[in-house]
């Protein structure tokens, strides 16, 4: 669990059986919350940690922060 901002991440490596092969994926979980931490949107994305490298992990993540609280802001007003 990474806490930034409002912005609070929650990564999860799941197996899954996709056609009798198991990939491993990455599960981002990603709940903002208010000042009050009250739920103000929750987005949830799968991608291929296979293809995945660690600086383009980095990257979509700060990606996703930015989208999930430009959204957080979009809803206030």
């Amino acid at each position: 669990m990474v806490r930034k901002g409002m912005a609070e991440i929650d990564r999860n490596k799941k197996i899954i059986d996709h056609r009798k092969r198991s990939l491993k994926l990455l599960r981002w979980s990603i709940r903002v919350m208010d000042s009050k931490s009250t739920l103000k949107s929750d987005y949830v994305f799968y991608r291929d940690t296979i293809r995945l490298l660690d600086a383009d992990r980095k990257r979509l993540q700060g990606k996703i922060e930015r989208l999930a609280l430009r959204q957080a802001c979009l809803k206030e007003k």
